[in-house]
């Protein structure tokens, strides 16, 4: 898997997070931050954006694989569309909050550009470090999460 996240009109990408058993019936909450000094970031075009999750069990209630060999082609089928946004530098996101799967199912989402909303091109270095870079997904108590 690459450590890095992009898209563009032609490519999109797939970050993949494994969710504790532990954190069934916690609420999980994506996030997406990007960091105004971050070195590792590339932003052009009008910076919409849209994540989808996937449908990693694809109904059939056996997981479907995703690394390395994944393509288009091949993509889990779209389980749940999200509000496309808008993205700059020097902010913070929250994408989505669902419930956390209670069996330790992973969490696949796909981030990819607005289809004809101006070609944003989005390249970046997915790191915690010296600031929080990229997409994170987090599970908290009955409070949900604020950024």
């Amino acid at each position: 898997m690459s450590a890095f996240g992009e898209t563009s009109p032609t490519v999109s990408s797939v970050f993949v997070f494994d969710v504790a058993p532990g954190d069934g019936g916690k609420t999980c909450t994506l996030v997406f931050l990007l960091p105004g000094d971050a070195s590792s970031l590339n932003l052009t075009g009008t910076g919409q954006v849209e994540f989808s999750r996937l449908d990693l069990d694809g109904g059939r209630g056996r997981d479907h694989a995703i690394g390395r060999q994944t393509t288009h082609n091949n993509l889990p089928d779209t389980a749940l569309s999200y509000t496309r946004l808008a993205v700059a530098p020097d902010n913070a996101y929250v994408v989505e909050s669902f419930a956390c799967p209670a069996d330790g199912r992973g969490v696949a989402v796909e981030l990819g550009s607005v289809p004809g909303a101006g070609g944003t091109e989005l390249r970046f270095r997915q790191s915690i470090e010296p600031c929080p870079l990229g997409l994170f997904i987090v599970a908290s108590g009955d409070e949900g999460t604020e950024l």
